[in-house]
Formats: C-alpha cells, structure tokens, sequence
C-alpha cells in the first residue's frame, strides 16, 4: 500500500510475512492507522516457494504498482516481460534516442526485481506500470493477462518485447539485440507508428522472424489449431506463419478476440522461465 511505501520505503514481503504476527511490528499498525493488516497478511498467502527457492505467486492474480508520472500523453505503448533487472537498463538504452513519449508495461514473476526497476523507472523518469505476475508461460501467460486487462486498449500500437537470454544458443545475445535493433529504431518507429495510425498494420515483426515451414510449429500447431476453432476461424498447418520470439508490434484491436477465450482453457505450462 503506498502510505507504508511513503512512511518506511519498500517493506520485503519476507519481513511481514515472517513477523506480522510479533509485537515489535505492531508500530505500523500504531502509525497506519487507515491500513488493514489483515488485508495484506492474507495477501501473502498468494504466494509460493518456487523451484528456484523463491516466492513467486500461487495464482493467476496480478499484482500492479504503477510509478508516479506527469509527463506528456504517450504515443504509444511498450510492453515488456522482464527476467532480469539488468535487460531494462539495455531496452532503455536502446530507446535513449526516442523522442516520442511512450508507456512501459513491466512484467515480472520474481518480486526480487521490484526494488531495482522501480528504482530504474524512476531514474530514468518512466511512464511505467508493473505487474507481478505468477511464474509460468514465460512471457505469453502475462502478456494474455494483460490483454484481458485491456490495458492495451487505448493504444493504436504496442510493442511486445522481453528480457530473452536464450542460453540454449551461443548466439542467443546477438538474436536479442538484433530484434531490439530493428524494432527499437528510431526511425523505424516513426515509421511504424505511422501504419498502425493509419490503421495499415495490425500486426508487424521482423522478416528475419517470420516462419512458414510447418516443421518449426512442432507441438505447438495442436494448440493453436484448438484455439483458432474458439475464434471460429480455419487454419490449415501447409503456409501458416508465426512471429518467432514472441517480439513484434500490434494493434489491440488485432488481438481483441483473444478477450472471447476463457482463459482456463489455455493449456500453459507452468515455471518455465526464460
């Protein structure tokens, strides 16, 4: 809650969850009068030690903190799931010559990043939202979160990107930068925006990243093919295409029908991290 946030900084959630209940602690409570305790003591009990010996959310519940902001309106929006605190230094980096206003919609399944980015977003004066999200699906649970949220609506182009190491590949770093290149340009995103404005695009990837042959869709087609039929739409395996990396830019409104599927009904794996 933000009076404790103002009051006492950022409280880990190990500390309340370990000591709400000792009279040493009872001093938020004397000096919070208006906060309910209780309510964030039941709070904790969303979360979960996780494979990796960290608390991670047991649920499909976000968390949203948003860092205050009083800049221009922005043009367009970013969204962004992040295993690393150290890859929104480099997206930052890489947007350093942007002059157009932007939002930023952080996702993070580690609460350990929370500190850090917001201490980023801060210093870079960001126009951020964060959304602690449960630890599974990699980026593609959050980012089907966030599009029932509809927080995309508003905007006429959205960039979806993440904090991708690929250590399976040697080559795994210059794969990331390369795509952050492109997409991330400066010029070419007066470019983009300019198609999606004119409602000439409504989704937009790489050439590099554009797959056709069927043999890359693996296990993955059974799946697409059973939610396309929710959608009411036919596809056929032979000339199908697919964004890989799961970076590319889009108009909401080309992902709308994604709000008509029950979300229960998407089989994602859980905890698999980037």
């Amino acid at each position: 809650p933000r009076p404790i946030l103002v009051k006492f900084g950022l409280i880990k959630i190990e500390v309340l969850r370990s000591f709400l209940n000792k009279k040493s602690h009872f001093s938020l409570k004397n000096v919070l009068k208006d906060i309910n305790l209780d309510e964030i003591k039941n709070s904790l009990h969303s979360y979960k030690l996780d494979a990796d010996n960290l608390y991670s959310l047991a649920d499909a519940k976000l968390f949203h903190f948003k860092i205050p902001y009083t800049g221009p309106e922005p043009k367009f929006c970013i969204t962004c799931h992040l295993y690393y605190s150290e890859n929104l230094r480099e997206i930052l980096l890489d947007l350093r010559s942007i002059s157009i206003p932007f939002k930023i919609i952080i996702t993070i399944a580690n609460e350990e990043l929370l500190k850090d980015i917001i201490n980023i977003s801060n210093l870079f004066e960001l126009n951020a939202d964060i959304y602690l999200v449960e630890n599974r699906g990699r980026d593609i649970k959050p980012f089907i979160d966030l599009i029932h949220l509809e927080v995309f609506d508003k905007y006429n182009a959205v960039l979806k990107i993440h904090g991708k190491y690929s250590s399976y590949s040697i080559y795994g770093n210059n794969w990331r930068q390369n795509i952050f290149n492109t997409l991330m340009n400066a010029q070419n995103i007066k470019k983009i925006l300019s198609l999606f404005n004119d409602n000439r695009a409504g989704l937009l990837c790489r050439n590099d990243d554009l797959f056709v042959n069927p043999f890359f869709w693996g296990s993955n087609y059974n799946e697409v093919k059973n939610l396309s039929t929710k959608l009411g739409i036919k596809i056929n395996k032979k000339g199908l295409k697919f964004f890989a990396g799961s970076m590319f830019w889009f108009n909401p409104k080309a992902l709308k029908d994604l709000k008509n599927i029950n979300q229960n009904t998407i089989r994602i794996l859980h905890h698999l991290p980037l």
